[in-house]
């Protein structure tokens, strides 16, 4: 049906609808003064009558529910911001999240509200060619008219089983990019006119947001609504291989934390005091914009005995209604036949809720209450007759159950609970289920090992399935755990004794004995029923080692690689090994082993995501297990192991670094993680530090009362080579600059090298692990005929890359390099875009009309809103300049009444002197003779407040001291520096070599120079560097005759080194064997858990108090009280001897007391 088209944005002030909207407003924060009453976990409870509703009535619509054998799950009332109701039907319960379909709208338009509110969206009438690029008729659609479903863009929709509209939405839901999808299409009618409800419209608001604000949908929801209203387990689901989620369905939610949704609404946008999303914008968003009862993306005027309303609403039956007269929030999730949807929520609302709502409150009624309580239990273990047997389908709990990204391209659920676990700063224990957990297989009609069981296993919140493979006469692999059928099954006898078609005949025993009617599962059978869902560790019995290639197999034609790893032990690795060789599938495989040589030995081999340090029952966790653990933890491998019902041994596991418990009674292990914060939802569930001090910025530090401690650098202690100039095009070795970037968990190099021809090059190698590098083949460049190589077409050998997130993804990727040396007119820094890194676009502009002569280093730093860009420049020494720009496309600003300096004569480009402002140079603590070659600048992204920078520092040979060195005027050797900033602006540098030329791997350097950037594995981080064994103008010798560059190019002419260090371990706060004592200054700490990065050698220990502003310790929290520390942690938790501190606003010191040991970072946490 036409409608007219509404002004756009917020009505004009003085008209009629201004009056309306403003009254409407006025009493949504008069509501708001009555029902602000929100709890900080989810909400207060109260009994029905209290807040004027009979518990009669709830009853009732129990028992309706109940005698219609309607599949509802849960239902919500709130009143006044209480919870006066909270239902659930059986095999349902409040964690569980639900399918919300179309509820995602009105998220999408609560987000789309607060985007307009941050002025990150200008304003309503933003059009789609200003938000995302469209030209012709759809570029002329505004952002109001997709809020109110009038784009004219043609109408998708699910719920339509044919048709058009079905087919349109298959297609957009199964492209690869829906956004390009939706780009191609063209208007069915004029923007802003004809209301058509359709998925493409919050598809088009979804991606408006995330180009705002240059991130997933999710990460806005979780940034901007979710961590303010404590959603917990928020999934948003259905990603394209972009990662972008659909706008208009897909999110699933607790049906508490829809109901809090609703209570936003209800309260006028403001949540625990604070104004989350503007009350105007409530207010419109609820009101008939359309004419068709619909608002942004909400259901509205809705009217009933209740007055007027406003519903999200999806298919099936799920429901967020807001009616504001009564302060009423009702939530339902069911799985109804569209057809009754209508009838049961009428029934609901209008028969009996809303009718029966008094504005007082009721005479209490214990009889009524109990009543109501009795049905509630009853409701807990109602399953309609149509879904008894079944599960129903929901997304598994995993252990990262605060909100989530949504799973990257080809990424499942059950990978994002892998991934949560291996990040050990954030303490995530996954439960591996033996046998997939059976103590209750009766009860639930599901025998170990069987297929009903994997359901059961999903049901109960386990991360992983272990199971146990076997190999039938005729070469099935099957699901059975014994040497022999006799317990398992009715059958007898080892299952390799037995045809496919014997076994499939026998049944499933329960653990008493009695026989279920329950088939002995097919291994592929077993793994489909979990597919996504969960993770499997499937034990390999003897013999089926041998048929490896086989399973191998299997699962890459499932495409379960990311979702199985097979355990063995360390005998089997060199079979696994001769099986890939031979081009058996890569799949996991989890190592059993004892001794942190094998754990490396395995790294080495395998590069694997899981290993096992086994633990035996009642065994106490040993030094040597410890070292393991600790080893495998740096590699990034997440560790699991054996646990037995002893909480004290959990605990010790758990802070050793395990992650994985593979147990045999899985609930009372999930039961004690929970709460005792090794799992979400827990007592102690750590979040993100509150607070972080780390060594390499001393601020903390009160000098004053702190005595016997050292500020120390600490280099990287392993330092490799990884890539060594081997191709023709790498004939005369590598250029001095490189940079790594880490994308999407490949490790991208780019570097420089000069072909035989003297030639430069720009390249590319990847990596998974940053140790084992390869040179992909591009495509992009013909050298020696043909295009079977890694280089770029580029002119952009001293080119520093960065992934910048403020961008559309066509531009994720940017590089600075300098360009057209050295003509005075064109000559200078140019900016190229890419996609992925690889195919570049190159921007006609020039930015900087100088050349540097070496590598830009750049990055988007948000801390501070703007581009950060560090050159090279001469005052009058080769010194460090910055620039801050808000666009990085267009020219940069430079004084210009600064002489420009010609170091390569007049007539060519000059380079930069003092045009930028000066952060770091040469001075009087540096050799007389030293210059800063390059910066290497950039955001460090583990820690808060820190920029890292890692300065080549030249020793030029110039002077009669070194004449007879010096190859000719500007010849010399680089030592690499480690300088830190809080700001980026203001610099602290070390002296002290942070890499410097030494013998490594048989060659020794004279010279090394840092690329930019770092990529972290697991706990450890990979730094790399060119470095060349000889100095600075040697390589004139081969530019100036040409005749030796055969000779030359036979040398080992160096190449990328890797130099490894672990998590934020860049500078010590040390004491030696004499002792020292460390005093903070007085901090705010929010949190009740204190944690350090410490190594205390094998002969040193320290202790923690924490005192008073003016020194005096705490009670229970002097050294005396401490649990003396002696590890080497990345992340020790500091314990006392009466309890964890419950720290508050009072400012105290943390005093630390050291013998032979070093701090690396304290951190704060809850």
């Amino acid at each position: 049906m036409p409608c007219l088209r509404k002004p756009l944005g917020w009505p004009a002030v003085g008209g009629p609808v201004y009056s309306q909207v403003m009254r409407v407003a006025t009493v949504f924060v008069f509501l708001y003064s009555l029902t602000s009453q929100v709890y900080s976990q989810d909400f207060e409870t109260a009994t029905p009558e209290s807040q004027g509703i009979p518990s009669h009535t709830l009853r009732e619509m129990s028992e309706w529910i109940r005698s219609e054998e309607l599949d509802v799950r849960s239902m919500i009332v709130l009143r006044n911001g209480k919870l006066v109701m909270e239902w659930y039907a059986g095999e349902v319960d409040r964690e569980m999240n639900h399918n919300t379909f179309s509820v995602t709208k009105s998220m999408v338009a609560t987000l789309a509200g607060i985007a307009l509110s941050e002025r990150e969206i200008r304003s309503a009438d933003a059009t789609l060619n200003d938000l995302l690029g469209f030209e012709g008729g759809p570029g002329e659609v505004t952002f109001e008219d997709l809020l109110t479903m009038r784009s004219g863009l043609p109408q998708s929709r699910a719920n339509k089983a044919t048709g058009v509209e079905r087919e349109l939405f298959d297609r957009i839901n199964d492209a690869p990019d829906r956004l390009t999808e939706i780009q191609n299409l063209k208007l069915a009618h004029p923007p802003g006119e004809v209301f058509a409800y359709s998925n493409i419209d919050p598809q088009l608001v979804s991606a408006a947001l995330e180009k705002a604000y240059g991130k997933k949908l999710i990460e806005i929801a979780r940034e901007k609504l979710f961590r303010h209203l404590r959603f917990n387990g928020a999934r948003w689901v259905y990603a394209d291989q972009t990662g972008s989620v659909p706008g208009g369905y897909g999110l699933r939610l607790r049906p508490i934390d829809m109901a809090k949704l609703g209570q936003l609404y209800l309260q006028g946008g403001v949540w625990e005091g604070k104004q989350i999303l503007p009350t105007e914008w409530v207010v419109r968003a609820v009101s008939d914009i359309t004419g068709e009862n619909y608002g942004y993306f909400w259901w509205t005027d809705i009217a009933r005995d209740g007055g007027k309303s406003f519903a999200a609403k999806g298919v099936r039956g799920q429901q967020i209604l807001v009616v504001p007269e009564k302060k009423i929030v009702f939530v339902m999730t069911s799985d109804l036949p569209p057809e009754r949807v209508g009838e049961v929520l009428k029934t609901l609302n209008f028969a009996h809720l809303l009718p029966s709502v008094v504005d007082r409150p009721l005479p209490a009624d214990p009889s009524a209450e109990d009543d109501l309580t009795a049905e509630l239990k009853k409701a807990s273990e109602y399953v309609p007759e149509h879904r008894k047997g079944l599960i129903p389908a929901r997304l598994p709990r995993f252990p990262n159950d605060g909100p989530s990204p949504s799973p990257e391209p080809g990424f499942t659920e059950a990978g994002q609970a892998l991934a949560a676990a291996k990040d050990t700063t954030t303490p995530t224990v996954l439960i591996a289920a033996h046998r997939g957990g059976y103590a209750n297989d009766k009860a639930d009609d599901a025998p170990e090992n069987s297929v009903a069981n994997v359901e059961v296993a999903i049901s109960k919140g386990y991360d992983v399935y272990e199971t146990d493979i076997r190999r039938t006469a005729d070469g099935a692999f099957v699901v059975v755990h014994d040497d022999t059928l006799d317990r398992e099954t009715n059958g007898s006898g080892p299952v390799e004794n037995l045809t496919i078609n014997e076994v499939k005949s026998l049944k499933k025993r329960y653990r008493d004995g009695t026989i279920s009617e329950h088939k002995v599962a097919l291994f592929k059978d077993l793994l489909t029923a979990g597919k996504g869902r969960l993770l499997f560790k499937a034990d390999l019995k003897p013999g089926v080692i041998n048929h490896f290639d086989d399973l191998a197999s299997l699962v890459t034609e499932l495409d379960m690689q990311d979702h199985i790893f097979f355990r063995t032990s360390t005998k089997d690795a060199d079979a696994i090994a001769k099986a890939l060789a031979a081009g058996a599938p890569k799949v996991e495989v989890m190592y059993k082993v004892d001794r942190s040589e094998q754990v490396q030995k395995i790294a080495d081999l395998f590069s694997p995501t899981t290993i096992q340090v086994n633990i035996a029952k009642g065994e106490s966790l040993s030094e040597e297990k410890k070292e393991a653990i600790r080893k495998a933890v740096d590699l990034g491998i997440l560790v699991e192991s054996h646990s037995y019902g002893d909480p004290e041994q959990w605990q010790q596991l758990a802070e050793a670094g395990v992650r994985m418990f593979h147990t045999a009674n899985p609930d009372e292990t999930l039961k004690y993680l929970r709460e005792n914060g090794w799992r979400a939802g827990g007592k102690r569930m750590p979040e993100k530090p509150t607070s972080e001090f780390l060594a390499i910025n001393d601020t903390f530090v009160d000098w004053a009362r702190t005595s016997g401690i050292e500020r120390r650098i600490n280099p990287p202690g392993d330092i490799r080579r990884v890539l060594k100039p081997e191709m023709p095009w790498e004939a005369l070795g590598l250029i001095f600059y490189c940079t790594v970037i880490d994308y999407e968990g490949t490790a991208m190099l780019y570097y420089g090298c000069y072909d035989k021809g003297k030639k430069k090059h720009l390249c590319l190698a990847t990596s998974k692990d940053g140790i084992q590098w390869s040179r992909p083949e591009l495509g992009l460049t013909d050298y020696g005929g043909s295009k079977e190589n890694n280089l770029f077409p580029q002119e952009a050998v001293e080119a520093g890359v960065f992934i910048d997130p403020s961008v559309p993804e066509e531009k994720r990727f940017r590089m600075l390099h300098n360009r057209n040396w050295p003509d005075p007119e064109t000559a200078g820094v140019y900016l190229s875009s890419s996609p992925d890194g690889i195919n570049w676009k190159q921007h006609e502009t020039r930015l900087f009309p100088f050349v540097p002569d070496s590598q830009p280093s750049a990055f988007w730093d948000k801390k501070n809103e703007c581009y950060a860009i560090y050159l090279r420049a001469w005052d009058p020494k080769r010194s460090i300049a910055r620039v801050a720009v808000p666009n990085i496309e267009t020219p940069w600003p430079f004084d210009e009444s600064v002489e420009p300096l010609h170091v390569w004569g007049e007539e060519k480009v000059p380079t930069p002197s003092r045009e930028l402002p000066i952060v770091m140079r040469p001075d009087e603590r540096d050799p007389e003779n030293v210059h800063l070659y390059t910066s290497t600048a950039f955001r460090y992204p583990w820690a808060n407040r820190t920029y890292l920078a890692f300065p080549a520092a030249y020793f030029h040979y110039k002077g009669d001291r070194w004449k007879d060195r010096a190859l000719d005027g500007n010849d010399g050797t680089f030592d690499v520096q480690l300088a830190v900033s809080s700001d980026g602006v203001t610099w602290k540098r070390f002296r002290e070599p942070w890499i410097e030329p030494d013998l490594i791997d048989g060659l020794q350097l004279q010279l090394v120079s840092m690329g930019q950037g770092m990529i972290r594995r697991g706990n450890l981080l990979h730094q790399y560097f060119v470095g060349w064994p000889y100095t600075h103008n040697q390589p004139v010798e081969w530019d100036r005759k040409p005749e030796i560059r055969d000779g030359w190019s036979k040398k080992d002419l160096g190449g990328i080194y890797c130099a490894t260090n672990r998590l934020d371990r860049f500078v010590s706060l040390s004491a030696g064997p004499e002792g020292g004592t460390l005093t903070t200054e007085p901090v705010t700490l929010v949190g009740n858990s204190i944690s350090l990065n410490v190594d205390t050698s094998g002969t040193g220990f320290a202790t923690m108090a924490l005192l008073d502003v003016s020194g005096s310790p705490l009670d229970g929290f002097d050294h005396s009280d401490c649990v003396a520390i002696h590890t080497d942690s990345l992340d020790h938790f500091v314990t006392w001897k009466s309890d964890r501190p419950e720290l508050g606003e009072s400012p105290v010191r943390i005093q630390l007391k050291l013998q032979n040991a070093r701090v690396f970072a304290i951190r704060i946490g809850k």
